[in-house]
């Protein structure tokens, strides 16, 4: 996949119907559910991307919409069971070479797919999204390994930004409150999340066409902002208001799904 950022345009997007083995017409009810289902299995969206590039935004606004239309959905932030596994002290436990850190963050994300499991196949939930990074092919693969033990589908979205200021502005906006700098200084503050971008940046590997080509769904979605206009960056029809959305907006960042069934 290019990674050339050119002028971007709006592009009206179609739900993507995920049909039943059955042949059958109309949406079938889960497990008893009377609740119409988009999907004929439990369904994993995973988010992709660096750090300060809207995932947990993105992430939250999507299961705040399916919430609403009726379809259980529970975001799991592997931010959270990292900050429950150790207190943060700064960017140097995200180096790459640090196997303490690694084994620790691992460990993390075991944790939270067998949350995940726990909400998909016994608490009667239809989505979970799961709010990372997952930079890499290795972590990725681990997560398609575990939806395809268990029967779930899974999504790829990958939300990319390049635009320095952009990232700045969001690192101020949003991880100033953050529980990893409860009383530490904004500049410090800028000065450690930009080090532990980098330090994901050294091992990130995209979501490529060609790499990647074994996953099912491809499918390229681009966020244009407007100053009032809402804006589908999802085929799931989550709608992310402009006004709320300075990371992202045209000539500035794109996004993309890929989907595995």
């Amino acid at each position: 996949m290019s990674r050339q950022m050119g002028e971007l345009t709006q592009t009206r997007l179609q739900k993507i119907w995920i049909p039943h083995s059955s042949g059958s017409s109309g949406l079938q009810p889960r497990r008893g559910s009377s609740i119409p289902q988009f999907t004929n299995s439990p369904t994993m969206v995973i988010m992709v991307g660096l750090p300060a590039r809207g995932k947990t935004y993105i992430s939250t606004k999507l299961t705040r919409y399916l919430n609403w239309i009726g379809t259980p959905t529970k975001v799991f932030n592997l931010g959270q069971y990292r900050r429950e596994a150790v207190s943060y002290k700064n960017y140097e436990f995200f180096l790459p070479d640090n196997m303490e850190a690694l084994l620790i963050r691992k460990q993390c994300a075991l944790a939270a797919l067998k949350d995940v499991h726990d909400y998909l196949s016994r608490e009667e939930g239809h989505v979970a999204v799961f709010d990372a990074t997952n930079t890499t092919r290795e972590r990725r693969s681990l997560i398609l390994q575990f939806a395809k033990e268990h029967g779930y589908k899974v999504f790829f979205i990958e939300s990319i930004c390049n635009d320095p200021g952009i990232i700045a502005e969001n690192i101020k906006q949003v991880k100033l409150g953050s529980p990893d700098y409860i009383d530490c200084d904004r500049e410090k503050v800028l000065e450690d999340f930009l080090k532990r971008i980098e330090c994901y940046e050294v091992n990130y590997q995209p979501l490529d066409d060609e790499l990647d080509s074994f996953l099912t769904y491809k499918t390229e979605i681009i966020i244009s902002a407007s100053q009032d206009g809402y804006e589908n960056v999802y085929t799931l029809k989550s709608s992310l208001s402009a006004r709320n959305l300075p990371k992202c907006s045209a000539n500035e960042c794109s996004m993309r799904t890929i989907g595995h069934k």
